[in-house]
């Protein structure tokens, strides 16, 4: 605990003050009460040299390092901070997540879900006398199942994002030796930046797409939707592999990235703790639920006759426990995707009003619903062009009508929080703050929206391609704004800007993702396409 004189007491005062604190000898180490009560004595002793308020006794619940004054605090820039604890905050939107809605219910009401929604018997007993299901009208995917796509794996675009990736390496390589501060502007004031920022929260943002279509496709039984799931959860699976990566490049004792996975190191209190082992679990999970294609790859392989009878058998098993696992991941991508906004409470004196509100991790968990089918035709479309495809529009065109329902709420909760907080007229202030809420809100949010309410812009591969990307790239200033923008130090030195090194580092990840991507597609059946039918 640590009690400062202010200046005009001097050092023979602070020398007194240290003495009374320590009681004459050598332990300083006290409690918060043996700190106070000759605090308040020699306020009470020197009422004309001391301001009547001890700062740190009841702010932010009481802090450890307590001051004394001359002077209202106000007016040498200390913030009037409330006296609740944001950790106590964060700490009870935690338990009322895991108390009432805990995740076994949540588990129960989607496994009741997928019950309830599975195909009625009698259709497949129909497929013996028809050759078409009866509610289900046949589709591309039907005739093309996923299959390699074999195609030429270096190209010239490859060949540039294996030199990124290389760049990014070495930057990497840097850091591992020689420290997080020899390639980086973060400070004690900037702890985190657009490692955090982007490769972190904007990856697990943009890897919703896995849990979404899962749900969608298995859950629900959408059977139209087949064709993009398996691209989505390769998509998640290698997003949320990459986010690990990154957050091993920011730790700065990297070496401990494990100790969530041992229960004596647990502690049901911290959102973070949650966040990290929501996040191993769901990646299992996506391991788990990739098997399958693994499998399907190796099944074919007629050099490796027992690998092959084995993957038949694994194959088989991990099939009839599927269902576990697909609603296991859904269960467990709404719980980090929420906490990670709930990081942010923790820190109320730092974060700007239009950010700072208990219910961001609830605008988080809306936002990742809002994006994950966006990020999917985003994806699909890519990949289409760099293989040489025509777009799955049959697909793609349908789900689009879901997005405007999700961004519509996601919008009413947004604008419906300011004005329940009474902060909407911080909008007019002008601030690089309000602008950059305004450019997150209108291109992520507002002109997607109408767009996608059009037929024709659904049924356009570039209009529809045009609307989500823009609300991909809505969310990603969304998680920028609340990580960088909105949050501040409360006496800041200097703006933080990334150095070369992060901004290599992040494109390198970014470079090496894509190449992955690339290389899985081309030799394992992730992809429906029609054979001979190019673009």
């Amino acid at each position: 605990m640590q009690l400062l004189c202010p200046p005009r007491a001097g050092e023979a005062g602070a020398a007194r003050l240290r003495e009374d604190l320590s009681g004459g000898g050598d332990d300083v180490r006290q409690s918060r009460s043996d700190l106070l009560e000759p605090a308040h004595d020699r306020i009470r002793d020197n009422p004309d040299a001391y301001v009547d308020h001890v700062y740190g006794e009841h702010e932010a619940g009481g802090t450890s390092w307590m001051y004394l004054s001359s002077i209202p605090f106000e007016q040498i820039g200390f913030h009037k901070v409330d006296s609740s604890a944001p950790p106590r905050l964060a700490e009870s939107i935690q338990h009322g997540v895991f108390g009432s809605f805990s995740p076994v219910m949540w588990y129960g009401l989607l496994g009741a879900a997928m019950w309830l929604t599975r195909p009625d018997p009698a259709d497949a007993d129909q497929t013996a006398v028809t050759t078409v299901p009866i509610e289900r009208r046949p589709t591309v995917s039907d005739h093309h199942p996923p299959q390699p796509m074999n195609q030429k794996l270096i190209t010239p675009g490859v060949l540039v994002l294996l030199i990124l990736t290389g760049i990014g390496v070495c930057f990497a390589i840097w850091r591992f030796i020689f420290g997080i501060g020899s390639i980086t502007n973060l400070d004690n004031q900037h702890p985190w930046g657009i490692w955090i920022a982007i490769d972190v929260a904007t990856g697990v943002a943009l890897a919703a797409g896995g849990f979404t279509t899962a749900a969608l496709a298995h859950i629900f039984h959408r059977e139209h939707y087949h064709a993009v799931v398996r691209p989505a959860l390769l998509t998640a699976m290698l997003g949320y592999t990459f986010v690990g990566l990154g957050l091993m490049i920011d730790l700065g004792r990297f070496y401990n990235i494990w100790h969530p996975i041992v229960p004596a190191m647990w502690s049901g209190h911290s959102v973070l703790f949650e966040v990290g082992l929501c996040v191993m679990c769901y990646l299992t999970v996506l391991y788990i639920e990739f098997l399958p294609i693994v499998c399907e790859r190796l099944e074919k392989e007629e050099r490796w006759p027992r690998v092959r009878v084995f993957c038949m058998k694994l194959n088989g098993l991990v099939g009839r426990i599927m269902f576990f696992f697909i609603i296991a991941g859904v269960v467990l991508s709404c719980l980090h995707q929420s906490s990670l906004g709930n990081l942010m409470v923790l820190a109320p004196s730092k974060m700007h009003d239009l950010w700072d509100t208990p219910i961001l991790s609830l605008l988080f968990l809306l936002s990742a619903f809002a994006v994950g089918f966006p990020m999917v035709i985003v994806e699909s479309m890519v990949a289409s062009r760099a293989f040489g495809l025509k777009p799955e529009m049959h697909v793609l065109s349908p789900l689009a009508k879901f997005v405007p329902v999700i961004l519509g709420i996601y919008l009413a909760f947004k604008v419906g929080d300011l004005a329940v907080r009474e902060k909407l007229h911080l909008l007019a202030e002008g601030s690089p703050q309000a602008t950059m809420w305004v450019i997150e809100v209108v291109i992520g949010v507002v002109v997607p929206f109408v767009l996608l309410l059009m037929r024709r812009v659904r049924n356009s591969p570039s209009g529809l391609f045009a609307a989500a990307t823009m609300v991909v790239v809505g969310v990603a200033i969304n998680r920028i704004n609340v990580f960088l923008v909105a949050y501040q130090p409360l006496y800041p030195e200097k703006t933080y800007f990334p150095s070369i090194g992060e901004v290599a580092v992040t494109v390198g990840l970014i470079s090496l993702l894509i190449f992955c991507y690339r290389v899985i597609v081309n030799y394992f059946p992730v992809i429906s396409h029609p054979g001979g039918e190019v673009a």
